[in-house]
């Protein structure tokens, strides 16, 4: 049921009328109006040199289900000798997401060796690696991100982004050139699916010369860090400018995400409330601008399986920690404060509140 206002108008002197209107409640917000989600991957309770385990993906999806996310995060994962060979993870991690009504949401990165990206890139071989990938997953994946960081790839040493001669252009034109093709062959192959290109900090310039330039996609995802502060509508790379990043894209007729965010340093020595206090004032500044529709945090998970326990303040930015239950067994542990606040901001803006 509506809410009923009852506005009263001078209609004669003398002579109020009456006229109620009802106002519609607000619709539930769907996860195509809103995407809220995490970062994680098959591996995350693996411990060093070891393979795919389906178990290490089945423990995830309870901790799934209580945050109430709608979408996951997650890179295409591949070998470095043959890239075109589908390993059965990919397949198993988004089936999973599937059968619990989470979106995929795919990072695919280049199939180059690292470091020879800015030397061998072309439109060609981006199109043949879309075309592969996307014929894989057609229908089942919602969303393709192309590349990761695009800004970082191409940027001069020291320069903030904002301005178009900020790159380096041999970069530039490497990445530009691979995501035309990429790009394209997404949209002829799953064409229901929609594309991603993300940046961060400043690189506002970088996706300015990509849409002119014709590389075509339906959503920015911005990258975004404690160091970057807490308000990505007022952003200062200098002295003498201010950027709303946010706002800076209102006009190109695409959706705003927060592709990346976490607190630099984790929660290692005692900092779990720092952690919970950044996510909850970044997201609530940025839902200012009335334009966010999604976030993402990076990542879901502590690492610390990887380096055998010990804590770093590199594998404990995680909203869960990674704790061992029995010899080389990991799983899920303590939910961080940040992993409470986050759930509470989810369930807060589906109940309108």
């Amino acid at each position: 049921m509506g809410l009923a206002i009852t506005y009263y108008f001078l209609k004669e002197k003398g002579k109020v009328q009456p006229v109620t209107v009802t106002v519609a409640p607000a619709k539930k917000v769907s996860s195509d109006q809103f995407a809220w989600g995490v970062f994680t991957n098959p591996y995350v309770f693996n411990i060093p040199k070891q393979g795919f385990v389906k178990e290490n993906v089945d423990k995830q999806i309870p901790i799934w289900k209580d945050l109430g996310i709608n979408t996951i995060r997650f890179n295409y994962e591949f070998g470095p000798a043959d890239p075109k060979i589908i390993l059965p993870e990919n397949d198993y991690f988004v089936n999973k997401m599937i059968a619990n009504n989470i979106a995929p949401y795919m990072v695919i990165e280049s199939p180059y060796i690292p470091g020879e990206f800015i030397e061998k890139s072309t439109q060609q071989d981006g199109y043949d690696w879309g075309k592969f990938i996307a014929g894989h997953f057609k229908g089942r994946v919602k969303y393709y991100q192309l590349l990761n960081e695009v800004d970082g790839t191409a940027i001069k040493k020291d320069y903030p982004g904002f301005n178009p001669d900020d790159y380096d252009e041999t970069k530039y034109q490497a990445v530009k050139n691979f995501l035309l093709g990429l790009s394209k062959a997404i949209k002829e192959t799953d064409p229901a699916a929609q594309r991603v290109v993300n940046s961060h900090w400043v690189g506002t310039a970088m996706i300015d010369r990509l849409m002119k330039d014709g590389v075509d996609f339906e959503i920015i995802g911005w990258d975004w860090f404690s160091d970057m502060g807490t308000d990505m509508t007022a952003v200062k790379p200098i002295p003498s400018k201010q950027i709303n990043i946010i706002d800076y894209f209102k006009n190109s007729g695409k959706k705003f995400w927060i592709s990346e965010l976490n607190k630099q340093d984790g929660t290692m020595g005692n900092k779990e409330a720092d952690q919970a206090s950044f996510f909850e004032q970044t997201i609530q500044n940025a839902q200012k601008s009335g334009r966010l529709s999604g976030v993402f945090i990076f990542p879901l998970f502590d690492t610390t399986a990887f380096d055998n326990g010990k804590e770093t303040t590199t594998n404990t930015w995680g909203l869960v920690q990674n704790v061992q239950t029995t010899q080389n067994i990991w799983g899920p542990g303590k939910k961080k404060k940040a992993y409470n606040t986050y759930k509470d901001l989810i369930a807060r803006f589906l109940a309108g509140i």
